[in-house]
């Protein structure tokens, strides 16, 4: 279990540490500014996946795999947010219009992640969700923005 934290660490540090990278290469341009807005929707899930093996209370795992599908909402949003002007940086009026549709599912299934995510058990000592009627659309969700 010790090494999966270390690793869980050190990839969240990688990715901010990348993010950060890129918004210094240059600060002023959006690619760069989209991909760091990226790449630390990114650093947030992973250190949320971090947290849910810290915990020991059932009720405590629960909130917490919410809390991961709630940030992993946001994962999709903000990849087409980066990709809808990578590489050429020209952002067509209807990328701006599914920018902001896909941030708004995301809000919404950041509402109703307890139909994402209905409870947790335990086999031996590892958590196992039991997935609600919203996770096919969460699903269908992520695969179709990315």
């Amino acid at each position: 279990m010790f090494v999966i934290q270390i690793i869980y660490i050190f990839i969240s540090l990688l990715y901010a540490g990348l993010g950060v990278f890129v918004l210094i290469r240059n600060p002023a341009n959006s690619i760069n500014k989209r991909f760091c807005i990226f790449a630390y929707v990114f650093v947030v899930w992973v250190l949320l996946n971090f947290y849910v093996h810290l915990a020991t209370e059932p009720e405590i795992i629960a909130l917490r795999v919410r809390f991961v599908f709630c940030s992993a909402g946001f994962i999709p949003s903000t990849f087409f947010f980066f990709t809808s002007i990578f590489p050429d940086r020209v952002e067509k009026s209807i990328d701006r219009y599914l920018s902001l549709f896909f941030f708004f599912i995301s809000i919404l299934l950041t509402f109703f992640s307890s139909s994402i995510v209905e409870e947790i058990s335990f086999k031996e000592n590892v958590p196992y969700a039991k997935y609600g009627s919203l996770f096919p659309a969460f699903w269908a969700y992520f695969m179709i923005c990315m």
